[in-house]
């Protein structure tokens, strides 16, 4: 994710271990993307409730379409 007002990358680049392989490496994956979710989420709190709202509005526009 960019922001648009600066250079830098909010979200650092994600290195999978050399040693990750099967059920630890999906727990740990799994753990490191929330992890990141948590830090998007706490340094840029509006843009995530408009995010939130924007896609509750789209999963309701798709389930009222079926």
């Amino acid at each position: 994710m960019i922001n648009r007002f600066d250079d830098r990358h909010t979200i650092e680049p994600h290195e999978r271990p050399a040693e990750a392989s099967g059920v630890n490496s999906v727990v740990g994956a799994g753990r490191a993307f929330f992890q990141r979710v948590e830090h998007v989420v706490s340094t840029h709190p509006k843009h995530s409730l408009i995010v939130a709202a924007l896609a509750g509005a789209a999963i309701g526009w798709i389930s009222k379409r079926r």
